[in-house]
């Protein structure tokens, strides 16, 4: 009868669910009389409509349906809807996607017609495969929007060309997708065996009406504008149908079907309730047998519910935890992973229980009182004659006293009793783990460091025992804090501690630990009223790099701690040389860093910015260089990345600034025009927003400079980080009077919607895009656009690396205000500038 009454329902429900297109074609029929346009735009938003249906009934029903084939042409269609959408919109009337030369109407109608049949061609092969509704749609939206970039781009000029052309060019495309869609009718019923009957008569229907479709419209093309209009008409009412019946195919399979299956579930299981309901009645009376048959069971005994509430517990189960059965039923849930549950189950064990298996194992649970207590558990689920759980009986035996005891010879045997790290024996287990772990995953890599204490034993003997194990205590908790908690920190022995550190991916990050380590103990450590200062030589062995062999490598590592200590103490070796050099050539020139910032071996240069409408200067950027003693000039791309990974950059910032504000008024006092000097700030300076306020408010004061001669220049990756914070900062530096840039504009974020929130001033055009300004497309599009934006919004621009007049030319030409570059001067200290200045020859340049 539930049969009769499906396919009854189904008749009904397929007849009726016509009319909606039947009405929509009724309406616009007359439409089609009065304004063909008119008419078009309608009837394509309506197909879109339909379409964008198909995607959101395909989309919102797959998670129960699992119909890989109607998923497919359900998300598939909204790419033929946005298609269609183009379409309608490029129409002269409605220019949207149109240009002075070039519609594009044809070719979104190409594409729209061409991914149809490809979806309806492809899907009866995803029948079987499995989908992911997500990359689905990702793969569908980078073909729309790489189709519809080669539209607009002119990649289907056969289809967007005047005349002739584009009507050969319509009538082979029209042919070309009847040939695939007659394909995708053939492959349709080579498959049918594996599609819903309804289904398939369905999407045939829909691929004879998309035959239909192509037809008329492309023999619409060669007919005259009168008779053009009907067939035209009449193809887009055909297209609506042929949408429509994709969308009843996925109403009916996806929709109706499954809910209407749900509904006869539904009913078979009332009627299996109402049959078992007797079933169940005994199970709660055998239960109920079962709770006085255990009341003197010695062991602590509770039962629980499927839901985790306690419905009984005895005697032994009170004593054990202090609770009576009120207590537990005034707790609620009793079997839970929560501190103060009666009887702790964890998420992990209760997935298995739920599953029908049997548990038993040690668990710790909280008392009534508060107090912890261990003991062996079993916990077993109950089932009824259908096989579902009612509940859960837990037997536990009380285990604290043993395993107090347990923990008690743990602790000796794998532990140092003074810093509580592991001991030896502990660490050579892990060792012995990483290095397998290494081995199933050779892209990782195990570390194995070995620290002895440089000064260890001086201030143990003039301190006292009590001092030294202070400070043993005190370095323990130094290595756990630079370390990650996946990591081991063990004292071996003595003033030897040892780190292990797992699934490294770089020599770098070894080195960087270790670095960080010396440089900490290498400062005063407070002991009460005492100052110390301890040091550490450090020995480095990796796996597989060294060895694979744990033992072999704890040696290496240990061998190389003691050539540590060779080499004057307070440093760390790698047992390998080659891989020691190029860290050892890092800490030479960190080193070098170091002693340059106390030293001042720093210089700044300066390079012109060039106003391109009166060819004057305007400003100079202010640029660091680092002069050794020995090497000479050091480029900044080598050292400002050491100078940020390691902190220094901060000094070195603040140098520069208080530089740039006394050069430049050095400058003016010289006759030099009175232009602004530019100054980047770091990420690093940036965060620190008050200190970098701080530092720019003094300099001007100290040295006299206005702040309207100074600007700070900083990136997009400083800027996006952070948003009102970066606001807050960008606000204290705009009102001490300075002005601000954004550096490399372009090369990052370059979000309008940001730029409308900073209080900036000028935008950067970073130099890549200017190099190549005159050769790629791309670049000078991209340049015009950020100047167009910026004047937009009331900013000025500025070109960096400007090196030939060609490029100065485009740039005046597309009103781009400032430049600087070596067309016009190469970066100079002050005084060569000055001098440069003064004879005339920077004049000439401009």
């Amino acid at each position: 009868m539930l049969q009769g009454e499906e396919r009854s329902k189904s008749r009904i429900s397929t007849r009726y669910v016509w009319w909606v297109p039947a009405l929509i074609v009724v309406v616009l029929f007359p439409v089609s009389l009065y304004n063909q346009m008119l008419f078009h735009t309608l009837v394509e938003l309506s197909a879109v409509g339909v379409a964008i249906a198909c995607f959101v009934v395909a989309c919102n029903t797959y998670s129960f349906s699992k119909n890989n084939y109607l998923c497919f042409l359900g998300v598939g269609f909204l790419g033929v809807g946005i298609f269609d959408l183009f379409h309608a919109l490029s129409f002269n009337d409605l220019p949207f996607f149109t240009s002075n030369t070039v519609g594009f109407e044809l070719p979104f109608w190409f594409l729209a017609r061409c991914l149809e049949a490809l979806i309806l061609l492809v899907a009866p092969f995803v029948i079987t495969r499995k989908i992911r509704v997500g990359r689905l749609f990702s793969i569908y939206a980078v073909i729309v929007v790489l189709a519809t970039w080669a539209v607009i781009d002119g990649k289907l000029s056969f289809l967007q060309s005047a005349g002739t052309d584009a009507l050969l060019g319509g009538v082979n495309s029209g042919f070309v997708i009847v040939g695939m869609l007659l394909g995708a009718l053939v492959v349709q019923w080579y498959k049918r065996d594996n599609i819903d009957n309804k289904v398939f008569v369905l999407v045939a229907v829909a691929i004879i009406l998309a035959v239909l479709v192509e037809l008329a419209v492309t023999l619409s093309l060669l007919l005259s504008e009168h008779s053009q209009g009907y067939l035209a008409s009449l193809g887009h009412f055909l297209k609506l149908f042929s949408f429509w019946a994709i969308y009843v195919a996925l109403l009916e399979s996806s929709l109706k079907q499954p809910f209407w299956h749900l509904f006869k579930e539904v009913s078979v299981l009332a009627e299996r309730k109402k049959q078992h309901k007797q079933h169940l009645s005994d199970v709660e009376n055998r239960l109920a047998q079962l709770f006085q048959a255990v009341e003197q069971v010695e062991s602590a005994v509770a039962i629980a519910n499927a839901a985790g509430e306690i419905e009984y517990v005895n005697w032994a189960f009170t004593t054990l935890t202090g609770y009576s059965f009120e207590d537990v039923v005034k707790s609620g849930p009793g079997m839970v992973d929560a501190e103060n549950a009666p009887v702790r189950i964890s998420a992990d064990v209760k997935e298995s229980l739920l599953a029908g298996k049997k548990w038993t194992g040690i668990s710790e649970s909280r008392k009534k009182d508060g107090s912890y207590y261990w003991a062996t558990q079993s916990v077993t689920p109950l089932k009824n004659d259908i096989d579902e759980i009612t509940h859960f009986v837990s037997i536990s035996e009380d285990q604290t006293p043993l395993h107090d005891a347990q923990e008690t010879i743990k602790q000796l045997a794998f532990y140092d009793s003074l810093t509580e790290l592991p001991n030896r024996r502990l660490m050579a287990d892990r060792l012995q783990q990483a290095v397998e772990r290494v081995q199933r995953y050779p892209e990782q890599m195990v570390a194995v460091m070995i620290f002895n204490l440089d000064n260890f034993k001086n201030v143990n003997d003039m301190y006292g025992h009590l001092y030294g194990d202070l400070l043993l205590q005190k370095i323990a908790k130094i290595f756990q804090a630079r370390v990650r908690k996946e990591d081991t920190v063990s004292r071996v022995g003595g003033d030897e501690f040892a780190i292990i550190l797992s699934g490294v991916q770089s020599i770098e990050r070894i080195a960087d630990v270790a670095s960080g380590i010396v440089e900490v103990l290498a400062k005063p450590i407070a002991l009460q009223e005492n100052q110390v200062v301890i040091g550490t030589s450090i020995g480095i062995s990796v796996c597989p790099k060294d060895t694979i062999d744990a033992n072999v490598l704890f040696d290496n590592a240990n061998t190389a701690m003691y050539c540590a200590k060779e080499k004057g103490k307070n440093n760390f070796q790698f047992y390998h040389e080659d891989m020691n050099l190029r860290i050892h050539e890092r800490l030479v020139l960190e080193g070098k860093l170091r002693h340059a910032i106390e030293k001042e071996h720093f210089a700044l240069y300066y390079q012109p910015q060039i106003d391109l409408a009166t060819n004057e200067i305007i400003g100079m950027e202010a640029l660091i260089r680092w002069i050794d003693p020995a090497q000479g000039i050091i480029s900044p791309a080598t050292f400002i990345p050491l100078a940020e990974a390691t902190g220094m950059i901060g000094k070195i910032g603040d140098w520069v600034i208080r530089k740039a504000c006394e050069e430049t008024r050095w400058l003016q006092s010289q006759n030099f025009p009175q232009v602004k000097v530019a100054v980047n700030v770091s990420a690093y300076q940036f965060r620190q927003g008050d200190h970098l306020c701080n530092v720019v408010s003094e300099a001007l004061k100290d040295t006299g400079l206005e702040p309207k001669f100074l600007a700070i220049e900083l990136t997009e990756s400083v800027l996006i980080n952070n948003v009102e914070e970066t606001i807050e900062v960008l606000l204290k530096l705009k009102a001490l009077g300075i002005t601000l840039a954004i550096d490399d504009f372009g090369t990052g974020y370059s979000s309008l919607s940001y730029l409308k929130k900073f209080p900036i001033d000028t935008l950067k055009i970073d130099q890549s895009f200017i190099r190549d300004i005159l050769e790629g497309v791309n670049d000078a599009a991209i340049v015009n656009a950020i100047i167009s934006m910026a004047h937009s919004l009331g900013l000025s621009v500025l070109a960096e690396g400007v090196e030939t007049g060609a490029h100065n030319d485009f740039l005046t030409d597309h009103k781009c205000d400032y430049a600087q570059g070596y067309l016009y001067c190469r970066p100079k200290p002050a005084r060569e500038l000055l001098e440069f200045w003064e004879s005339g020859e920077l004049n000439k340049k401009l």
